[in-house]
């Protein structure tokens, strides 16, 4: 099996340590920052829930039709009472949990490999 990291060039090492360093060098970088900013908004970068026709549907509006879809499920749980503590591991720019933390009140910690 053949892994190549974001510029293209081949990873002899396919281990969990090359996986976690070519996820640093794709997000620790520039030109994805100002991708994922200015195409998805900056808030997230999770894809989208759209709705039809697609051609139609913005991004910045399907990604927060991912957060409204996740806090609805999460809150079927019952864990999203004011004050409760999660967890949100590849958070990216965070959006969602700042989304679950303005509705509920909830307190998240943010985890990412890249800064």
């Amino acid at each position: 099996m053949r892994v190549e990291n974001s510029n293209g060039e081949t990873l002899k090492d396919t281990s969990s340590k090359a996986a976690k360093d070519n996820a640093e060098i794709y997000y620790d970088n520039d030109d994805s920052d100002r991708f994922y900013f200015h195409v998805w908004g900056g808030e997230d970068i999770h894809v989208g829930l759209y709705k039809e026709p697609l051609a139609q549907d913005e991004i910045r509006e399907a990604s927060l039709r991912t957060d409204e879809w996740l806090a609805g499920e999460l809150a079927l749980t019952g864990v999203l009472q004011p004050q409760a503590k999660g967890l949100d591991l590849g958070s990216g720019y965070g959006g969602a949990a700042r989304f679950l933390v303005r509705k509920f009140g909830v307190f998240i910690d943010c985890l990412n490999i890249a800064p």
